[in-house]
């Protein structure tokens, strides 16, 4: 995960852990999420994980402020921004 998480940029984190902990965290963040097989390939890696795509706005505390939809506009999530810096 590590590996793969370094693609988005070095502020990015990746979860992992036990089936029970990613459903706990997935929860609590109220995002979807489902394993997808790729069937046509060999191998036990060759899967991907579909998942909701929100972008969360945290504070310093680590507590949610807010979150962006996918495909938000650039200027509504500028506006939102400024009111929390």
């Amino acid at each position: 995960m590590a590996d793969y998480v370094k693609n988005f940029g070095s502020r990015f984190v990746g979860l992992t852990g036990s089936a029970e902990a990613i459903a706990e965290a997935a929860k609590a963040y109220r995002v979807a999420f489902s394993k997808f097989e790729n069937k046509d390939t060999v191998g036990d890696d060759n899967y991907s994980i579909d998942h909701s795509a929100f972008v969360y706005l945290m504070g310093r505390d680590g507590e949610y402020i807010t979150h962006f939809n996918y495909g938000a506009p650039a200027a509504k999530m500028t506006e939102s921004l400024r009111r929390y810096l």
